[in-house]
């Protein structure tokens, strides 16, 4: 299958659409589609295997205890029907929220498969440190020509420490992610406990 690489900004965001030639558009997701993910990677089209889904995950669960930012990354089979990928990905940043309160540092990439299409979310506490054309220029070419040459791990580890290295040094994390955090203010006195590794939460 050939594929056509078309990236462009708009605004705030930045998009690139990989565009199959001779391709069908798949059925929609769900109604629920916007449902809150509960893991910092989010593979619902099983692109990538489950080892690199899982250490992926680990990383950016590190990554907000570290520097408070919180980092998502959520692939899908396909976009809803009729349904454009400003407004889905605009919709589901409002929704979920990612970053912390008063900080807005939260960033979302987002990958529809079937539909090649990829968006980069950022809050606005961070689009200094990830303006648009860096947004750009990590789907252009950190994602796309892996993506072409089937290298979906490579692209995504690539994606994920492009965003990383951009936005490290601008806050400090507390050595505990907000679930832990709300867990373990739950938790009655003398009995501290930190919330499972799957589970993310916004203040």
């Amino acid at each position: 299958m050939g594929l056509i690489i078309i990236a462009r900004s708009e605004g705030s965001l930045s998009q690139s659409e990989i565009a199959p030639t001779g391709s069908q558009k798949a059925d929609p997701l769900a109604a629920d589609v916007l449902a809150k993910p509960r893991r910092y990677f989010n593979d619902y089209a099983s692109l990538i295997d489950p080892k690199t889904a899982q250490q992926l995950d680990k990383r950016l669960e590190d990554f907000e205890r570290q520097t408070s930012n919180q980092i998502l990354v959520v692939i899908y089979p396909n976009l809803p029907a009729d349904t454009a990928i400003e407004d889905f990905a605009l919709d589901a940043f409002r929704a979920w929220k990612p970053g912390q309160k008063g900080k807005n540092n939260g960033v979302i990439l987002f990958i529809f498969v079937q539909d090649r299409k990829i968006r980069i979310e950022t809050g606005l506490g961070l689009e200094h440190e990830l303006p648009n054309s860096l947004c750009k220029t990590i789907i252009s070419d950190q994602i796309g020509p892996r993506f072409k040459a089937g290298d979906f791990n490579g692209g995504l580890n690539a994606a994920i420490d492009s965003i990383v290295t951009a936005t490290r040094d601008v806050y400090s994390g507390t050595g505990k992610t907000v679930a832990e955090e709300k867990a373990a203010n739950k938790a009655p006195t003398g009995q501290g406990s930190a919330a499972p590794t799957a589970a993310i939460a916004t203040p």
